[in-house]
């Protein structure tokens, strides 16, 4: 589902960009946190506390990764997606609280 953003519309409805160690545990903790369970997971937080499953119900959400080699590999990578996005909508997805590890990499 598209999702207007500041410059645009975001036609892919990216609602987060982030990076985990362990995807399996990423997910579930979104999962069951989205559904209104304790798990840890600030965007899943958002999407319940928000109610968005009502316009993104969690049975038409879905997930795209892509391995990287090392954990900064992954941050960096999540850095890159996270300026791309916002060069191009001005905007963070709407479930981004953060704009990745700036602090680490010396940026932005």
């Amino acid at each position: 589902m598209a999702i207007p953003r500041a410059l645009g519309t975001d036609p892919d409805g990216v609602l987060d960009i982030g990076e985990s160690g362990d995807l399996y545990g990423r997910l579930y903790a979104f999962w069951g946190r989205a559904q209104g369970k304790a798990y840890s997971h600030s965007a899943a937080a958002e999407y319940e506390s928000w109610e968005l499953t009502r316009h993104w119900p969690l049975d038409r959400l879905h997930f795209d990764f892509f391995h990287v080699d090392d954990k900064k590999a992954a941050e960096q990578a999540e850095l890159k997606m996270l300026d791309a996005y916002r060069a191009r909508f001005y905007d963070r997805p709407p479930l981004n609280k953060s704009q990745g590890k700036r602090w680490k990499y010396g940026s932005g």
